[in-house]
């Protein structure tokens, strides 16, 4: 997922993009003239014509200098409090707009140059705006919790609350308006290393090829995500050699861009009197450090439970050993075709545990125009959910090619956009945006409900033992891969901290070590040759401060929730639907604990990996 806002105030609600990317390599994509107008979103709803847009932009600007007058006048009275927060919030609104109406143009159709100019255009107003709202924290923090509080009581102020105490609790964190401003400004430079990295893996690197099915192909980003799954070993195995024989060959360059951004948020976190990186990262949503470090344990606990699931898995390719090309190798084969409206019936079918009216609300926005569904030429890859038309309704870009993978990617964004209808139906704008850390929930309670729906409705065995299979490796991939990036990111800025060094083979060296352990290299599990330790450098997500985690954290919740939904345990359904119509108006551990959901509790990990294993004894019964 990503996100663009702007802040500081505490606000997330420009959060633009809750980003879930799938692979979805597969058919030619279609011109798009011959996809089907039923198919595409309607945006005409955010505005008619570039001409709106425009005019939405020119709004914008119009609200800066309003804004500017509130500079030194926030603590007037709380008429004049409310009044700058109106603004503000307002403000905040115009831009999620703006930015989504040029983002989404550009997602579809990448070809345009105009397109490409709009989004570039709105990301320099989300700039302009930052620095034009720098004085907003500080000034309140100045100002002091008793003055503002006091202010606050007032019932004009009253749905403000939680968002003044979300500032002032930041008070020891936030900076003098001149710093807040110089920092706001000097974000292009702060967080610029992961387009370098970005930069060089989709356009400076020369790939390698290899030969897969008699054909020359390039092994880059895309070649390396496709063919890995080769059903060939060989074939896999040359894909794994060309690629990471090319990213062991830029192990110093992007050691240096990793270690930078390592100690860029080392530094900040100092700066605004953090004890540490990880502190910064967690502390502004008021999420326990004992939750990271509980989910690394628990995970580290229940990793023999996915090595007897790589042992299944090494007995049903009949391999005497498991190399780590082998990770994504196909299992067993199900060519089952999901068309779109497959995917809606079927999805629709799961999703009944959830009860009539989330089914209801659910089935009617399938059929509307929020999606754009095909491929097609200049379109992006993957699969989003766009919340931020807070009046509107989400926008959702899938590439859905009538496969398995297409349906639970359907059910999975899905679920993120019903848990933003929800929000926006139970929350004021200022609130609709909800926490990274429970981003997930609804998107991973969608999968499980589907799984758990077609596995009791397989029609053969060998049916049902792809779908526990497609369970097993959602939970390696989302469960026990998240968490150990997350391990490794840990390392990182602890070596940092205490005073170490990160150069591209050291941090290779701590990569390779904690990938060894999860996938049992010691043990005989699986083997992982030091080549491998490179894959970092591959993965982008290194360079957004300790997010990684938050996939696994909102995962395991997804499961809790599921499992006690399924179970018709008293109270789970109401729980979960507790979760999704808070949107932003807690913090979200909060949230969750006020839903029955401890994050700091063991048995939250503990539920996946009973899932694992039990997926794991099912499948072994399977001939």
């Amino acid at each position: 997922m990503t996100s663009k806002n702007i802040r500081p105030i505490v606000l997330a609600a420009l959060c633009l993009f809750n980003l879930s990317a799938f692979a979805q390599a597969g058919k030619k994509a279609a011109p798009k003239a011959k996809v089907s107008v039923d198919d595409q979103w309607d945006l005409t709803g955010i505005y008619a014509t570039e001409a709106d847009w425009k005019a939405g932009m020119a709004g914008v600007e119009a609200t800066l200098p309003k804004l500017a007058e509130c500079k030194g006048h926030l603590g007037d009275s709380a008429k004049k409090l409310k009044a700058c927060l109106d603004i503000y919030i307002d403000l905040s609104k115009q831009l999620g707009r703006v930015s989504s109406w040029s983002g989404l143009q550009v997602s579809t159709d990448r070809r345009q140059s105009a397109n490409i100019e709009r989004d570039q255009l709105a990301d320099n107003l989300r700039s302009k705006a930052a620095e034009a709202s720098a004085f907003f924290d500080p000034e309140l923090t100045k100002l002091g919790r008793d003055k503002v509080m006091g202010l606050a009581k007032s019932a004009e102020l009253k749905p403000y609350t939680h968002l003044l105490e979300v500032t002032l609790n930041q008070a020891d964190h936030i900076l003098d308006e001149g710093r807040e401003g110089l920092l706001a400004s000097l974000s292009p430079v702060l967080y610029g290393q992961q387009d370098v990295q970005q930069f060089l893996l989709t356009s400076d690197i020369t790939w390698k090829t290899a030969t897969i099915g008699g054909k020359k192909i390039k092994v880059d980003q895309s070649g390396y995500t496709k063919f890995r799954e080769s059903p060939n070993r060989t074939e896999r195995a040359q894909v794994f050699a060309a690629f990471y024989d090319v990213l062991g060959q830029y192990q110093r360059t992007m050691g240096a861009a990793l270690a930078g951004s390592v100690k860029r948020n080392t530094i900040l976190a100092r700066t605004r009197n953090y004890p540490n990186a990880v502190s910064a990262a967690l502390e502004r949503e008021k999420i326990p450090q004992e939750v990271y470090r509980t989910l690394i344990a628990q995970v580290n606990e229940g990793l023999p439970a996915m090595h007897e699931y790589l042992q299944l898995q090494k007995t049903r390719m009949g391999l005497k050993k498991l190399e780590y090309y082998d990770a994504y190798a196909p299992g067993i084969k199900f060519n089952g075709k999901f068309t779109i409206q497959d995917s809606k019936r079927i999805t629709a079918l799961a999703l009944a545990p959830l009860g009539d009216e989330y089914v209801q609300k659910f089935s009617k926005a399938v059929n509307e125009r929020w999606m754009d569904v095909y491929p097609h030429d200049g379109k992006a890859g993957g699969a989003f959910m766009n919340p931020a038309v807070y009046d509107l309704h989400p926008f959702l870009m899938l590439n859905h090619q009538d496969d398995f993978n297409s349906l639970s990617t359907f059910a999975h964004e899905w679920g993120h956009a019903m848990h933003s209808v929800y929000t926006a139906a139970n929350q004021p704008y200022m609130y609709s945006d909800y926490a990274t850390f429970i981003a997930e929930i609804a998107s991973t309670t969608n999968e499980i409900l589907l799984n758990d729906y077609l596995v009791k409705h397989a029609k053969t065995a060998k049916e049902k033992a792809f779908y526990l299979e497609a369970l097993q490796g959602m939970i390696r991939t989302t469960f026990f891969r998240q968490t150990q990036f997350g391990e490794f990111e840990l390392a990182l800025h602890e070596e940092i901290e205490k005073g170490g060094a990160l150069t591209g083979q050291g941090i290779s060296k701590i990569y390779g070590g904690i990938a060894r352990k999860y996938y049992g290299h010691d043990k005989g599990v699986m083997n992982i040759d030091e080549k491998y330790f490179a894959e970092w450098v591959f993965v982008p997500h290194f360079y957004n401060s300790f997010y990684v985690y938050q996939y696994a954290t909102s995962f395991s919740a997804g499961v809790y929730f599921a499992s006690q939904i399924l179970e018709n345990k008293p109270g789970a359904l109401e729980n979960y639907l507790k979760v999704l119509k808070a949107g932003g108006s807690k913090y979200p551990y909060d949230i969750l604990m006020d839903a029955g959901v401890d994050m700091k509790s063991p048995q939250v990990y503990q539920a996946v990996i009973a899932r694992m294993r039990a997926a794991t004894e099912e499948l072994k019964k399977l001939k």
